[in-house]
């Protein structure tokens, strides 16, 4: 149990190890160009989007009020001969015409519009949004014209051109993130090869030669390593150099040193072996 234990122990601590470098690896940058792309076309195409969003919106709302001028244009010529000569407007069957003189208010529908006083106005009759155009006619008696449209198909159109404008800045933000990521593997090239050829390196006689083209960037990044490993490699002829010296010193004191050992021996052996005068004894001792 021990045993298994102090494996499951090892394996959970390789595991974490191999996890903490996974999660301090940092994105790469063609991913972050990749992003940075994306991001600023996003931010490009949210401004851009905004503006033509707006813009729809205005423009429906013009041509609805277009639309009501151009059927309160044509129901105004005939509001002198009676309210109930004014017949539709022949380019728009669906406006709701309602005139008032005086206590009389007629209404070519069921829909009563009501009497506002700003000439474009927007009005909720029974739960349906109207845009109402109302127009001050003071002869030959003050009537006012009131002309309004639903805001169903105004809102419908709206609404269809606003989703194709969503729809096509995902498209450009994800374009231009694709774009970005294909254009960053260009732009990463001389960074791998540089990082190939610094991994080809090893310890030797010749000094390596880095050649990396394409990118200032990456140009300058290897013309600094070559000059960083012409320095060290300056550097390492130094050393086998000095190491070199110190063999050779190391050779000659050796040989230098034999000869006096051996002399030092032999009287030490004489020393040991022999018994000597006194007088002798020393001379060989202020010998040694």
């Amino acid at each position: 149990s021990g045993v298994w234990a102090s494996c499951y122990a090892r394996s959970d601590a390789g595991s974490a190890v191999m996890l903490s470098r996974i999660f301090r690896r940092t994105p790469s940058l063609r991913t972050r160009v990749a992003f940075a792309t994306a991001i600023g076309a996003a931010i490009v195409v949210t401004i851009v989007g905004t503006i033509v969003w707006i813009g729809i919106t205005n423009d429906r709302l013009e041509r609805l009020d277009r639309r009501l001028d151009e059927a309160a244009g044509f129901a105004v010529p005939f509001v002198p001969r009676g309210l109930d000569q004014i017949p539709r407007s022949p380019n728009d069957q669906d406006v709701v015409i309602t005139v008032r003189r005086g206590e009389q208010v007629r209404s070519n529908s069921p829909v009563v519009l009501p009497k506002l006083t700003s000439d474009y106005a927007t009005t909720d009759i029974d739960g349906v949004r109207y845009r109402v155009r109302t127009v001050e006619i003071p002869y030959p008696e003050a009537t006012t014209l009131a002309v309004g449209a639903t805001y169903d198909d105004t809102i419908a159109d709206t609404n269809n051109l606003h989703r194709r404008v969503l729809i096509i800045c995902v498209f450009a933000v994800g374009a231009a993130g694709l774009l970005g990521w294909l254009l960053a593997a260009f732009a990463v090239r001389p960074f791998r090869r540089l990082a190939e050829q610094t991994r080809q390196i090893e310890a030797g006689d010749e000094a390596p030669d880095i050649e990396v083209g394409g990118a200032t960037e990456a140009v300058e990044i290897g013309e600094a390593l070559k000059g960083l490993l012409e320095r060290i490699w300056k550097e390492q002829d130094r050393t086998k150099a000095a190491l070199a010296s110190a063999r050779d010193f190391s050779a000659v004191s050796a040989h230098e040193l034999r000869t006096p050992l051996t002399a030092m021996r032999t009287n030490l052996e004489v020393l040991a072996t022999l018994d000597l005068p006194d007088e002798q004894r020393k001379e060989v001792l202020g010998d040694v």
